[in-house]
């Protein structure tokens, strides 16, 4: 059995999933989230998914810590934050590379592969608000913060 956990190599959490998969007997396969920006060879070639030279096209089961999202370089200025000059070309990449990453995820939920935080539910982790307001509609205690 091949389990593929999508985050980095230097995240707690991805690394005890990783752990608790070995443990259970599985293979687990890390898939950093920033592994395009590294250069690393990720590829799909004729419907298969290639990720640093291994066929990766389908896994038994997948665990996504964090999806790759494009934001528009910027860097402190004089106290100011100001866009790079190359800022167009910079969030044009981030965005492909990010597109790339989800058509992934997309294509292995659409295969049937079993998936915690699937990329629709991902897509939410960032929307605390709306997460504690569905939570607060169906009955659970919110510890005030």
């Amino acid at each position: 059995m091949r389990v593929g956990v999508f985050g980095t190599t230097d995240d707690a959490q991805c690394l005890a999933v990783a752990r608790e998969v070995r443990a259970l007997g599985a293979e687990d396969l890390l898939f950093e989230d920033d592994a395009l920006e590294q250069e690393c060879p990720v590829s799909i070639l004729d419907g298969q998914m290639f990720y640093r030279g291994h066929d990766v096209t389908s896994l038994d089961a997948a665990y996504l810590r964090s999806v790759p999202a494009p934001w528009v370089p910027a860097m402190a200025l004089d106290d100011e934050l100001v866009l790079h000059d190359d800022w167009f070309i910079q969030y044009m990449r981030a965005r492909e590379h990010s597109s790339f990453y989800m058509a992934w995820l997309l294509s292995l939920q659409a295969q049937g592969t079993p998936m915690v935080n699937g990329p629709h539910g991902a897509s939410l982790m960032q929307y605390k608000p709306f997460q504690l307001e569905t939570f607060r509609r169906i009955g659970a205690a919110i510890p005030r913060t």
